[in-house]
This record gives C-alpha cells, sequence and structure tokens, in this order.
C-alpha cells in the first residue's frame, strides 16, 4: 500500500514537469492569445464609445448646447484609445487600462450631454422668444409713433414755445418735417424691417451658407514653404498638418497620411490607392483649426515618392469614416 502511494506521487510529479516543460517550449503569443483577443475587444469598445459620445455632441450641439468642453473630454478620451491600439499587441496590460480610461470617460459625456442639450433647448426658446417679443415691440411702437406722434409733438410744442408771439408772413406756409404723415409712414416701414431683420436672426444665428473644411501641410518652421525635397534613408523629417474647420458645426476629423509614386495619379474626388503610413483624429468646433507636428521617415530608397496627406471625417449619419475630398501631396527623394 505505502509503495503504491509512492509510485502515485511520483507519476503526478512527473505528469507535473512534463507539462511545465511543454509550457515553456510554447511560444509567448500562444499563452497570451486569448488575452490579446480581450485587450482588442476592449479596444474596440473604447473606440465605439467615442463614437457613440460624439453622436450625442452632435445632436446636443444642434440643440443648442454648448459643448466645447465636452468635446475637450471626448478628445482626450480618442487619445487615449489611439495609445492603446498602437501598444495593443506589445503590452496588452497597460492597453486595457487606456481602454477603459477611455471608456470611463465617453460614459461620462454621454451622462453630461443630456443636461447640455436641455440648456441649448432652453436658451433657445428664450432667444426666440426675445426675438419675437422685440419684433412685436418695434411694430407696436411703429404704429404709436404714426397715430399719436403728431399729438404729442404739438402737446410737447406748446408746453415748450406757448408764450411765442406769431406773425402773418407772406410765405406760403408749409408742414414741417416733423409733423409729416409721410415721415411717420416712413419710420414705421424702417420699424418694421428692423423687427423682421432681429426675428430673423433668431431663426439663422449661426448657420453658415458656405460650409468648407481646410487641409494644409506646413514646413518644418511651420510656415507654407521650405519643404523637405530630399532625405535619407530612415532619416526623420518635421513637417505640420493644419486644419480648419468652417463647416457650421462640430466635426471629427482623421487625417491619413499615405506613401505612393508618381505612377499612381492623383484624385482628389477618391481616396488615394496607397498604403496608410499614420493617421490622425480630433474633433473640432466650428470655427477653429488645428496644427500639429508630425515626423516622418522613409525605409526604402527612390526617386518622385508621392506623400500624400487626405482628409477623412466620421459620418454620425452612415456611422462610418467618409472620405472629405481635401489632399494635398508632397514630392520627395530618398536616397542612401
Amino acid at each position: 500500500m505505502r509503495r503504491l502511494f509512492v509510485v502515485t506521487i511520483l507519476f503526478f510529479m512527473l505528469t507535473f514537469q512534463i507539462v511545465s516543460i511543454m509550457a515553456l517550449c510554447l511560444p509567448p503569443s500562444s499563452l497570451s492569445s486569448e488575452n490579446i483577443s480581450k485587450v482588442d475587444n476592449v479596444v474596440d469598445e473604447a473606440r465605439e464609445k467615442v463614437y457613440e459620445a460624439y453622436r450625442a455632441v452632435v445632436d446636443a450641439e444642434a440643440s443648442g448646447g454648448n459643448v466645447t468642453g465636452l468635446v475637450d473630454r471626448i478628445n482626450e478620451a480618442i487619445d487615449l484609445v489611439r495609445r492603446a491600439e498602437k501598444i495593443s499587441k506589445d503590452d496588452p496590460e497597460q492597453a486595457a487600462i487606456l481602454a477603459e480610461r477611455a471608456i470611463n470617460i465617453a460614459n461620462e459625456v454621454l451622462d453630461e450631454v443630456g443636461i447640455v442639450k436641455e440648456e441649448g433647448l432652453a436658451l433657445r426658446r428664450f432667444r426666440l422668444f426675445l426675438g419675437i417679443s422685440s419684433g412685436v415691440l418695434f411694430v407696436f411702437s411703429g404704429f404709436l409713433i404714426y397715430f399719436y406722434g403728431p399729438r404729442v409733438f404739438w402737446g410737447l410744442w406748446v408746453r415748450i414755445k406757448g408764450d411765442w408771439k406769431v406773425r402773418k408772413s407772406s410765405r406760403r406756409p408749409r408742414k414741417g418735417w416733423l409733423v409729416d404723415e409721410e415721415v411717420f409712414a416712413v419710420v414705421l416701414a424702417i420699424l418694421v424691417v428692423v423687427s423682421v431683420f432681429a426675428v430673423a436672426q433668431t431663426f439663422f444665428a449661426g448657420r453658415v451658407v458656405e460650409p468648407f473644411s481646410e487641409l494644409g501641410v506646413l514646413g518644418p518652421y511651420m510656415k507654407i514653404g521650405d519643404y523637405p525635397r530630399e532625405v535619407h534613408i530612415g532619416e526623420k523629417f518635421k513637417l505640420y498638418i493644419y486644419v480648419g474647420n468652417h463647416m457650421g458645426r462640430v466635426m471629427y476629423y482623421i487625417v491619413y497620411i499615405k506613401l505612393g509614386n508618381q505612377s499612381i495619379p492623383l484624385n482628389f474626388t477618391y481616396p488615394y490607392p496607397a498604403p496608410i503610413i499614420v493617421g490622425y483624429e480630433r474633433i473640432i468646433m466650428h470655427n477653429e483649426s488645428w496644427i500639429f507636428p508630425i515626423y516622418l521617415s522613409i525605409n526604402e530608397t527612390g526617386i518622385n515618392y508621392r506623400l500624400v496627406f487626405e482628409l477623412w471625417i466620421y459620418n454620425e449619419t452612415t456611422m462610418s469614416e467618409q472620405f472629405h475630398q481635401r489632399t494635398c501631396q508632397l514630392w520627395l527623394n530618398v536616397t542612401e
């Protein structure tokens, strides 16, 4: 019996050693593939939460709410998501932490966006009431001036100049312009026009007649010009990207940088068919701009490389990225 017990213990110890050796021989990726898959799911969830928060902010802004603070927080979440996507394979644990932080920020925005929307609706109703009240007051004042203006004028005239002496003149008397009915009619018309303009401004405030976006590439000194024409293989060079929002609303912009050559022509209507080197994204308020530095390097020698910069947007209606038909390019020669 004792011998059987010892044999059993030795068998389990030998089995444990064999399993341990096999586990050590397995590649690290096979051991952590499940964890990496979970991290990818968390990162994808974080990105979807950011998109959801952006859609809610667009709705709140359309209702008249001030979403500047919410936009700043979503941009913070976007930075966290991009960092998590970048390190998800090398450091999945840290990537999961960053993604969770982004999810928390997006959830906070979603919790607050309803209050911002209600404040915007209340402010819009107040402005509408103020505009209509101002228009009615202008029209009412015009009618008072038209019907009672002469009587008030002559009452003040008698009170101020009632003790003056009047003498007969040979000249033909004429009405003064201050008491002429035509003058009062003109005053009434002006007041009506002003009131209509005030009400119209309430309805059309903040609307842009011709919305547009801007994309520009600046040199290493943040100016137009002085672009690098020739770089060494693997050498980093600096540029600046400029994005301007004049769309009349908050916009989610994405800048993609692609590397092509002269054999593929550039079409400003469709995306350039070349691999993406890197991408940048940010939400920008109306009439604001975004200028940021980039550092690029090319690892293959070649002549007439076409460096393409494309502007994309996140379309909250289709819930997908969309090419915004804004493209810039630089020509580069890469030498040893």
